[in-house]
């Protein structure tokens, strides 16, 4: 073992030492599966990777990576493979179909050993660097032979509302010992930040103690433009930042590569995830300093099942203990937020006998694009016609402006929580008096704004939100803010040909992201648009209000057009099915008129006409690049 797996083990014990020696399973060898290999290969784990594939393209990669892992292709998830060693621990790759491996999950249940995924691990490291107690770090691991039974209960039912409201308040800038006690004493596996007590803190780690804030997203839409805006965000506001999670690259594999310098000291100050709910299904105990899911609408069916379960699992970024901020503008996540304690009362006490309304049960902010009412939440605000972003402001402003904590120096950190724990306090006093006319703050004009359409206006204030609640600075946020030039095949604009421009949002993959992009796109001017390709069982009928309402024409692709034809029907716009994305776009220049914008925005997965989503992109800018060559426009 080389000095630096050697020193890792030390910074990350007791996490570690539950695998050193011990045989594991990975299940699934994409990026996701080589992460987990590599970090249990550090641990001193007795590797195994099993892939149902007959070939695997990472296959190579492992072999040079861990030449001491076994790999199992053409492997079914079964009881056949769990029988085959005596698993310590089974880590699954986020993609992998519950159906697929429910016999495995179900004898790995009955040995008692624990099925966890990525986000778990990465959350026992940074409780282990942050010097947490023993039994929290390594509480997943180590029961191994007790049975799943013990853990706590995952999120099921009517969107997981119930286990996002908890009976304990946590303030962000404040660590686990500062917190009021939760209502059951059953151990909490994966924290992602917690703080020790001094003396824990010298028994179990050999190094300073690491806490950094842990920013997550998820969502429908937007999550990976939200995601690397506000990563962006902190890095104008000077702050180290790690982004990583579903956007790439892996958690543990950044994690890792960070830890290689052998000092906290240069481990990020933040960490920004995007997170899907296929990372987010079934894990237990992650906990954020801030989480977020910024919308909810069917995508996904074909492996959740249901927009329950799909709710559920998206639902369990919050946590207990995450500072949750919520989207005013989506109805099932505003059915998360918390409420006060004594409001589910079935009768009400007489007037004389009521309380004064409890806070919330946690603190929480919201962002939407109407004007916020609640001081500390984001909005949008129209002045003198110019639309503006905007926060609500308390009475006292300082209340609501933490400045930037920094781990080196004490007393800047005792005071970074004193106006965190101000602004939850604002928050929460707010939500139980709430003003009539908040003052608002002009932040700056949405027009000022580079990345396109009222959608990423609202992505734009959850990043804020996100950064602000962290503790940076306002405006350097600002700033950053106005650079944002936006992220590929996302509302993109890729060239004008006779006055007409085309707009790739290829990344649209399904019924929701297309009804942002037309819902902000379509008040500026009329839209022509191409749709279709795989459905993964959606309905296409929530489009039908904004297509008649926006839409100019609908060009039709992919194997589920006929599907979207029928349910589009009615909207009374012509509808064109093509046998081609270059056909499809060709047609839509003719119905185009100058003005009008041509969108590429399908609501629909790829992979029955394209490589992936990218490759869509490119064949339809490459189409643009024709009409422009063949009109004489420069590209």
């Amino acid at each position: 073992m080389g000095a630096a797996a050697q020193w890792l083990q030390r910074a990350l014990a007791p996490a570690m030492q539950a695998l050193a020696g011990r045989p594991v399973l990975v299940l699934g060898l994409g990026a996701s599966g080589l992460a987990l290999a590599r970090w249990c290969a550090l641990a001193g784990a007795q590797v195994t990777v099993a892939d149902s594939r007959p070939s695997a393209p990472q296959a190579a990669t492992l072999a040079a990576a861990l030449p001491d892992a076994q790999l199992r292709l053409g492997t079914r998830f079964d009881a056949t493979l769990f029988a085959s060693a005596p698993w310590a621990l089974v880590c699954r790759s986020p993609g992998i179909l519950p159906s697929d491996m429910a016999e495995l999950s179900a004898a790995a249940q009955s040995a008692g050993t624990a099925i966890v995924g990525e986000l778990c691990l990465f959350g026992q490291a940074l409780a282990a660097l942050g010097g947490a107690a023993e039994v929290a770090a390594t509480a997943h691991v180590a029961r191994v032979g007790q049975g799943r039974g013990e853990e706590s209960e995952r999120a099921t039912g009517e969107g997981g509302a119930a286990e996002v409201a908890t009976t304990h308040v946590v303030r962000v800038g404040q660590g686990r010992g500062e917190e009021s006690e939760p209502a059951t004493d059953e151990p909490r596996p994966c924290p992602a930040r917690a703080t020790a007590p001094a003396e824990a803190s010298a028994q179990t780690s050999t190094t300073a103690s690491y806490h950094p804030y842990v920013l997550a997203i998820t969502g429908t839409n937007g999550k990976t433009t939200t995601t690397a805006l506000t990563a962006h965000l902190l890095q104008a506001a000077g702050w180290d930042v790690a982004m990583a999670g579903n956007i790439g690259p892996n958690l543990l594999d950044v994690l890792r590569q960070r830890l290689q310098a052998q000092h906290l000291h240069e481990l990020p100050q933040a960490w920004v995830l995007e997170l899907s709910s296929f990372q987010l299904d079934a894990v237990e105990g992650f906990e954020a300093s801030v989480a977020t899911v910024l919308n909810l609408s069917e995508d996904h069916l074909d492996w959740h099942g249901t927009m329950a379960a799909y709710g559920a699992a998206k639902a369990r970024i919050y946590g207990q203990r995450a500072l949750m901020l919520l989207n005013r503008d989506d109805a099932t996540v505003m059915s998360w937020c918390p409420v006060p304690a004594h409001a589910a009362s079935a009768s009400p006490a007489p007037a004389s006998r009521r309380r004064t309304p409890a806070p919330p049960l946690r603190p929480y902010q919201s962002f939407g694009t109407d004007a916020p009412q609640r001081p500390g939440d984001w909005g949008l605000q129209s002045v003198n016609g110019l639309t503006w972003l905007v926060r609500a402001l308390a009475d006292d402003e300082n209340a609501i402006a933490p400045r930037r904590r920094t781990s080196a120096n004490a007393k800047a950190n005792a005071k970074a929580n004193a106006k965190a724990n101000a602004k939850a306090d604002a928050n929460a006093d707010a939500n139980a008096h709430p003003a009539a006319t908040p003052r608002l703050q002009l932040l700056m004009p949405a027009d000022a704004l580079r990345i396109r359409g009222r959608h990423n206006a609202s992505n734009a204030l959850a990043a804020l939100a996100l950064a602000s609640a962290a503790g940076a600075e306002l405006a350097p946020l600002l700033h950053g803010l106005r650079d944002y030039r936006g992220e590929p095949h996302r509302v993109e604009p890729v060239g004008i040909v006779a006055e007409v421009e085309y707009i790739d949002d290829s990344k649209g993959t399904n019924v929701g992201a297309t009804l942002a992009a037309l819902n902000g796109l379509g008040v500026e001017r009329k839209l022509v648009l191409i749709l279709g390709g795989d459905g993964k069982g959606q309905h296409f009928a929530p489009l039908a209000a904004a297509v008649a309402r926006y839409a100019r024409a609908v060009a039709l692709i992919g194997r589920d057009a006929a599907t979207i034809e029928a349910e589009l029907a009615d909207c009374g716009v012509p509808l064109q099915r093509c046998a081609s994305l270059p056909e499809a776009v060709r047609w839509c220049a003719a119905q185009a008129r100058p003005g009008d914008a041509v969108l590429l925005s399908p609501a629909c997965a790829s992979l029955d006409m394209f490589r992936d989503y990218a490759h869509r992109a490119q064949v339809f800018v490459a189409t643009v690049r024709e009409l422009q060559q063949e009109e004489g426009t420069p590209a």
